[in-house]
């Protein structure tokens, strides 16, 4: 039986907010934070791809510094298709090395 992410989905989101807002629903629903990772642009204005992780991914700068980054892998792309006037989401990795938030209050 093949495992469908969460995240998986058809839809056509109007903007790049409308795409977040769904993103960061169906993450805390599971009790994790996305963030955005990366961004391109297209011009100053105009932003035509984000990379989303989780907010545990990556590594801490400084070993002295207190921190949640644990290098998580979850990975998800957000495009701008002009042909559908609208973004896109593509799951790229769905898997996290760590158990989810029990508590979601100081998250954004």
């Amino acid at each position: 039986m093949e495992n469908i992410s969460e995240f998986s989905t058809d839809q056509v989101f109007r903007s790049r907010g409308d795409l977040m807002m769904w993103v960061q629903y169906v993450a805390h629903s599971q009790g994790y934070v996305i963030v955005t990772k990366r961004s391109k642009a297209i011009t100053k204005d105009f932003i035509s791809k984000i990379v989303l992780g989780c907010n545990r991914g990556g590594i801490a700068r400084n070993k002295d510094a207190q921190t949640k980054k644990i290098n998580c892998p979850f990975k998800l792309i957000g495009n701008y298709l002009k042909a559908h006037d609208g973004w896109k989401l593509r799951v790229v990795r769905d898997e996290h090395n760590h158990e989810p938030s029990m508590y979601m209050e100081g998250h954004p």
